[in-house]
């Protein structure tokens, strides 16, 4: 009976045979090899993204021979420039005359009135999008700068005024040393002669 009971004991030893062999499977489990899917997450190569324009001089507003000059200054990629009055767009008239150069913006004001006042906006438009600066010309801005107008237009009538009476004192000057010029038999003493210079 002894020997039978030994002879069985070596079936346990096919047991751990199977199970070592399928441990090899966990070689599959290195998926984080995909991991280097983030090579393509560099964005930031793109990043001369195009922004919009950069204001360099916000918007202000001076007296120009008679004009009301506006003016502010952005980068040169702008593309288009469009002037607004209380929101209202602005088009190219006798009186409104807009000018863009280089990235200087300017807008002229002439034959200023009273309607002219408000809050004025420069919208500059790039291929990055949209700036904009504004200036609010009301109140006592708006008056002092009607008087610099008003002032700088009576300078110039008065010049005006003076340049013609001088045009007219000169041809009135040029008739009469015409008439001194011209001869004419003088049949006076040297004496009447000169009493007529003193006069």
């Amino acid at each position: 009976m002894s020997k039978k009971s030994e002879i069985k004991s070596p079936r346990a030893l096919k047991s751990p045979e199977p199970e070592g062999i399928k441990s090899p499977p966990r070689v599959k489990s290195p998926p984080p090899v995909m991991s280097p899917k983030r090579v393509v997450s560099p964005p930031t190569v793109k990043s001369p993204i195009p922004k919009p324009p950069k204001v360099l001089s916000q918007l202000r507003a001076e007296a120009s021979e008679g004009s009301v000059r506006m003016s502010c200054v952005c980068e040169s990629s702008v593309r288009e420039v469009v002037w607004y009055v209380n929101g209202r767009r602005l088009s190219q008239s006798s009186r409104f005359e807009a000018h863009y150069s280089e990235g200087s913006c300017s807008l002229l004001i002439h034959d200023l009135a009273d309607s002219d006042q408000g809050e004025y906006t420069c919208e500059m438009t790039s291929e990055g999008g949209v700036s904009k600066t504004s200036f609010s010309f009301s109140g006592q801005v708006f008056q002092s700068m009607r008087m610099k107008i008003t002032a700088y237009r009576e300078q110039q009538l008065a010049l005006k005024a003076s340049g013609s009476m001088a045009m007219s004192h000169k041809e009135s000057s040029s008739s009469m040393s015409s008439k001194k010029m011209s001869p004419r038999p003088d049949r006076r003493g040297p004496g009447s002669r000169i009493k007529s210079k003193i006069r």
